[in-house]
């Protein structure tokens, strides 16, 4: 892979970071304009407004980097002049109204954005510019004495190939650290979620008990591996051709199978190719044939073996019914 086709690649990542923070900052704005007439909203707000800081730190370095790259490329008019200046009037009217709402014996944002996690020798822990009425965002604690950054929470967005990635970094910051209390780990997890996902815990109320209610509710609605690996195999069956021999046709059939197939082996399917096999057979069949191989499959990666064995008996069970072939045109069914 030549230079230019690696800045292609690496701005095209770039943005789609960016994008991912903007779109976080203006979900909290969004919330944050609804606060004066939904009291309501307060809540996940308060958690939601602890990353705001490290979002805009995150955005400015990925923003920076787009420029950089945009450079290399020669394609400096493509940059967005004006889109840092509009991200950071939302940072502005965000906290403009957090601290408007904010009772007076309460600090204002800003003044409680970071936590400090320092050990000794004792491998005790300090936590500095924290207040027990204004929620900090966590961090784990380094093994040596040291300032840690603060580590903005993922944000799932409710398409099925991004949530192992969220399922893996929520957890190892909030849903697996027994420090935090499972009141404080269920706001933080209403404010990582896009309404879509949202609706999947929308039932519950807060309790300590709602925390593991809604994160197993999450777990059974977007954990499922084989649907992620159909999901990507539909996807690449269903790539467009290329309409012409450019670098951006060249560069969008590489971002399309490059990095789904980057998803699928890390899946790690025991028999990826039989199960490959099997995706294109299965999209083949019979509705009805369909459901009744799926009512009577076992295994979590059908194999293409097990549906051609499963269409010979169906044949065989069509057979014994009596029923007459109708030439090319009849269905199983």
């Amino acid at each position: 892979m030549g230079d230019t086709e690696r800045d292609a690649r690496a701005k095209e990542r770039t943005i789609l970071r960016r994008d991912g923070i903007v779109a976080r900052i203006r979900h909290i704005h969004q919330l944050a304009s609804s606060l004066a007439t939904d009291q309501a909203v307060r809540p996940q707000l308060a958690v939601a407004i602890q990353d705001l800081d490290a979002l805009w730190a995150s955005f400015e370095v990925e923003n920076n980097g787009l420029l950089s790259i945009l450079s290399d490329l020669d394609l400096l008019t493509e940059f967005p002049v004006g889109l840092e200046v509009e991200v950071r009037s939302l940072v502005v009217e965000i906290k403009a109204v957090w601290n408007e709402a904010q009772p007076a014996s309460c600090m204002s944002v800003g003044t409680v954005q970071r936590v400090t996690y320092e050990t000794t020798g004792d491998n005790s822990s300090t936590s500095v510019g924290s207040s027990k009425d204004c929620p900090v965002p966590y961090a784990p604690s380094p093994s040596a004495t040291m300032r840690l950054p603060e580590i903005p929470l993922p944000y799932f967005d409710g398409e099925c190939q991004n949530w192992p990635a969220f399922r893996d970094l929520f957890g190892n910051l909030v849903a697996n650290n027994d420090k935090i209390p499972n009141v404080t780990k269920f706001y933080y997890l209403v404010g990582c979620l896009h309404p879509d996902p949202q609706e999947v815990i929308k039932g519950f109320s807060i309790s300590n008990e709602s925390f593991t209610l809604a994160w197993d509710a999450l777990v059974e609605r977007y954990d499922k591996p084989r649907r992620l690996a159909s999901s990507i195999i539909d996807k690449l069956i269903n790539a467009p051709v290329a309409s012409s021999e450019n670098h951006a046709a060249l560069q969008k059939f590489l971002s399309v199978f490059d990095e789904n197939i980057a998803i699928l082996e890390s899946l790690q399917i025991p028999d990826l190719s039989s199960f490959l096999l099997f995706s294109l057979a299965a999209r083949c069949l019979p509705t009805f044939s369909r459901r009744q191989f799926e009512s009577e499959n076992n295994e979590e990666y059908p194999s293409i073996q097990s549906v051609i064995k499963f269409v010979k008996a169906r044949i065989q069970v069509i057979e014994n019914a009596g029923v007459q072939p109708s030439g090319s045109s009849s269905r199983l069914s």
